[in-house]
Formats: C-alpha cells, structure tokens, sequence
C-alpha cells in the first residue's frame, strides 16, 4: 500500500515534546489507523450525531472514536492558551508556527476529520491531501470554495448537474457543523482541561465565516479576484 506521510510535531516552553507521525493511503486519502489510534478501546457511549446515515445501525463504530479518544489521552493535559512550536513535516517542505496549544492542534484535527472515515466529512479530502497547517479564515474559506467548485465542475464533465446556488454547500457545511457540535458535548463532559473544546470550536468558526461570506455574496473573494460591489 502506497502511503502519504504527515509528521505534526508539537515543543512546548518546559521542553516536553509531542510527535504525532500520520499516515495516509495515496488513492482515497484514509488516514491508516495503527497502532496507538487503536489501542484505544471503542466507547458505545459516545452518542452518534443525529444525522449520521448509521445512527439506528447498533453494531456501526463511529470512525471519529478511535483517533478522538487517543488524542484526549494525549493532549488534555494542556490549556488552550498554553504556548507551542508546531512543526509540521511534509515529504518536500515543512511548515512551523509558534502558537498555542488549541489553533496547533485545531490544524491538526483539519486533517483527521476529513480523513477518519466518517461519510459526512469525506467531500473534505481533497482540502486534508493538500493540507495548509494554520490556514487562516480567508485562507480556509478560499480552499473550500475552490475545492467546491472544481468539485463540482468535475461532476458536471461526469455527466452530472453544477450547483451555482450553493445550496449543496451550504448543506455540507451544516452536516460538519453538527459533527463538530456533537464533538463538543462529548468533550465537556469528558475532558479536564479545554485545548480540545477550543481546536474543534475554531474549526467551526471557519463554518460560521463561510455562511456569513456565502449570505454576503463573497463580498471578500469578489475584492480579490478585482469585482467591486
């Protein structure tokens, strides 16, 4: 099996080092879940999201479980202010950012959601194969609009209709919407410390700004390509 390697590599101020060595299958872009991402034994009291296709399934394991509970093994020891070099280690470049804890592992939850398997994240791959660690608003927001796009266009050469109106965005957007809500009633009662709510709340502010653009009629991404209105 031909795999992409993705090394993320977090050193904080007391000298503790935390490296998390990622791998993912070339052709679909699955994150291979090995070794410490299973050994981590499946919780059924983790609550399904309610518009999850296997929500009435009782033998269906959520594919999110096994990495979300390795890294709140991890990483709950942390606030989210707490301050951190993050390297991250790609096969022809490496990028680093001295940040805190919850946007550095926020970068990092951006590429395992996508990627875990769950059916409602999977349009997000292509953004996770071309990952951009600490992507900005209008950095994410650009990429996804992009990656919609030439989605769509390629479905539309495939025989299928485009979707102009982005309604279909919008309605991906909310499905990930209410998978990171689900994510964050889970981890208030579970973890100790908030690093872990904080990442996953960041990566749904990203939602909430896309909406926002979307409503405004990209008002930020007409300015870019030169329309003013």
């Amino acid at each position: 099996m031909s795999v992409t390697d993705i090394r993320y590599i977090f050193k904080f101020d007391g000298g503790e080092q935390l490296d998390i060595p990622l791998q993912f299958e070339d052709d679909a872009f699955d994150l291979v879940k090995k070794g410490a991402y299973n050994k981590e034994p499946y919780h059924s009291e983790y609550p399904k999201c309610p518009h999850c296709p296997y929500v009435d399934d009782q033998d269906y394991e959520c594919p999110l479980i096994n990495p979300l509970l390795y890294f709140i093994r991890v990483f709950d020891k942390y606030f989210s202010y707490d301050n951190v070099f993050v390297t991250v280690e790609f096969k022809d470049r490496t990028v680093t950012s001295a940040t805190s804890i919850q946007k550095g592992f926020s970068s990092l939850m951006g590429l395992i959601i996508p990627t875990c398997g769950c059916p409602h994240t999977m349009y997000l791959r292509p953004m996770a194969r071309f990952h951009l660690p600490f992507s900005n608003t209008i950095e994410t927001m650009y990429r996804r609009f992009s990656m919609f796009c030439a989605s769509e266009f390629l479905t539309c050469k495939e025989g299928g209709t485009i979707q102009v109106e982005l309604n279909k965005l919008n309605e991906l957007n909310n499905n990930i919407h209410n998978i990171n809500h689900n994510i964050c009633d889970y981890l208030r009662d579970t973890c100790k410390k908030d690093s872990f709510v904080n990442a996953v709340t960041i990566l749904d502010m990203f939602l909430v700004s896309m909406e926002v653009t979307i409503n405004k009629e990209f008002h930020e991404l007409r300015k870019i390509f030169g329309f003013q209105r």
